[in-house]
């Protein structure tokens, strides 16, 4: 199993090294405890001249026997090629397609940086499940970030997160009859497992000069094109996301226009209770018809709005666009990327 994830060492978000760093000892312990040959492939993307590397930043354990250590840095020269580089500091799309390419696992899972994992979760995936043509989501369980406080005992963070949820962003149908069949595409970026064949055919998640809105969710629809059925992992299997500040939302009610900042404010109150497709195309009404002031704008970076996402998703499961919006040398496939191998488990020592 490789297990890719994507960051930099500038603690952007409020308190985001110490989530990582959580959520890094997290994963280790479980993958060792399972005895799960696995590879953690971190990809350090621009990473800021005045502060250590994450090779050297994060605190590593001595010895691992299952898991080896691999991480990616992609040089802020190359970051700058992108347009709005100097507005957002990850291409995530192309930061996770670094390490979707480079990946040696067998399966491969895209990961954030700040989840932590139900021991059931591990203890089905240590069981060897999973089929090359088969697709692997499940529920994302937004947990109070008090969780923090008890860092470094696995057990009592477990037990909070399973009594402090927040919300469960879970698969629900919208009844959508132009597509050929719903997918669970709620938080898929925080966790979509295929086959390393899969990510390959499909050439990984659409890279473009965009924020990453709905970029997973364009994926998973790309991968039932190429013929990859859903499986959504059910309770008691649980994913854990360390809840913090929106710095999005933070900036949408800071500079957006009054009636903006009104609409922001009444679906914090009421989010349980408004579909997000809902919510989206309200905001995007109202963009419009009132404030001329386009999420796009007010981020300064272009992002895809929910209508282009859903018409997206629509063409390619009907087949009437290709599955595969990347060139060959996606994931930055024609560069030589400095790679460092942090820490090797026994099955790559043999």
């Amino acid at each position: 199993l490789s297990i890719v994830m994507t960051s930099r060492n500038d603690n952007h978000g409020e308190n985001f090294f110490k989530r990582m760093q959580t959520s890094i000892d997290c994963l280790l312990i479980q993958l060792e405890k399972y005895k799960i040959d696995s590879e953690l492939l971190l990809t350090d993307w621009n990473p800021p001249a005045d502060k250590p590397r994450l090779k050297d930043a994060i605190k590593w354990p001595k010895n691992l026997n299952y898991c080896s250590v691999r991480i990616i840095e992609v040089d802020p020269s190359i970051h700058q090629r992108y347009l709005h580089s100097d507005k957002v500091p990850i291409n995530m799309s192309v930061s996770l397609n670094c390490g979707f390419r480079r990946a040696r696992g067998e399966f491969v899972v895209g990961v954030c940086a700040d989840l932590l994992y139900s021991d059931e979760l591990f203890e089905y995936i240590a069981s060897k499940p999973f089929k090359e043509k088969e697709r692997y989501r499940i529920d994302r369980c937004d947990v109070k970030k008090d969780v923090l406080n008890y860092n470094f005992n696995l057990k009592e963070q477990l037990e909070y997160c399973k009594n402090n949820i927040i919300c469960i962003h879970s698969f629900k149908p919208e009844g959508r009859k132009d597509f050929p069949l719903e997918l669970h595409t709620d938080a898929a970026g925080d966790f979509q497992l295929m086959s390393s064949k899969v990510w390959h055919l499909i050439r990984g998640q659409r890279e473009a000069d965009l924020g990453l809105s709905y970029i997973d969710g364009l994926t998973a629809y790309c991968a039932y094109a190429a013929g990859v059925k859903e499986v959504i992992l059910k309770e008691p299997m649980r994913l854990y996301h360390i809840d913090h500040k929106d710095k999005c939302e933070d900036r949408l009610e800071e500079i957006g226009p009054a009636a903006e900042r009104f609409l922001v404010f009444i679906f914090r109150k009421i989010k349980f209770a408004i579909p997000n497709f809902i919510k989206s195309r309200l905001v995007s009404f109202h963009h419009s018809f009132w404030s001329g002031k386009t999420k796009s704008k007010a981020y300064g970076v272009p992002t895809l709005d929910y209508v282009e996402y859903y018409n997206l998703c629509k063409e390619v499961a009907n087949g009437r666009r290709p599955y595969c919006f990347n060139d060959e040398n996606w994931g930055l496939g024609n560069e030589n990327l400095p790679e460092f191998l942090v820490r090797k488990a026994n099955w790559e020592k043999a």
